[in-house]
């Protein structure tokens, strides 16, 4: 049970940097509908500029719970980096910090680390072994706070 909780842990940690790319990426699509507006000559000629003050409202909106979720999940990638630098294998470390910090392929590790892809998932077997003893640990110690 810890073993798959501790994978899903390091797991979600895989596509943070592009989910945080979506995000700003959605944030700045915002920005500039709302500035290149066909509609925001007319509204601005008009003495009723209610319509474009909620349409802006709602933009700050977005960007605020947008933003939101991007500290989120910096702060989820901060405390996964951290539990990676707590596992004592250095190896370990590396390939569990490309793998899922980095959201590198097996193909790419393998190179960094020179061994093959099958040898380099083998090590990432014993890596996670490594991680669900950190993993543990920082349950029990989240259970006592």
């Amino acid at each position: 049970m810890v073993k798959q909780e501790a994978y899903d842990f390091l797991k979600r940690g895989r596509w943070i940097d592009e989910e945080i790319k979506s995000l700003k990426a959605e944030q700045q699509s915002l920005r500039e509908g709302f500035l290149v507006s066909p509609a925001i000559e007319e509204r601005v000629q008009k003495s009723n500029t209610k319509p474009f003050d909620d349409q802006y409202l709602k933009i700050l909106e977005l960007e605020e719970s947008i933003k939101e979720r991007v500290d989120k999940l910096v702060d989820f990638k901060v405390e996964l980096s951290q539990m990676i630098k707590q596992v004592d294998d250095q190896l370990s470390q590396i390939i569990l910090s490309y793998r899922y910090l980095s959201g590198q392929t097996w193909q790419e590790i393998a190179d960094i680390i020179h061994h093959d892809v099958r040898y380099t998932q083998k090590l990432h077997g014993k890596a996670m072994q490594d991680f669900k003893h950190v993993y543990k640990k920082d349950m029990k110690r989240h259970e006592k706070t």
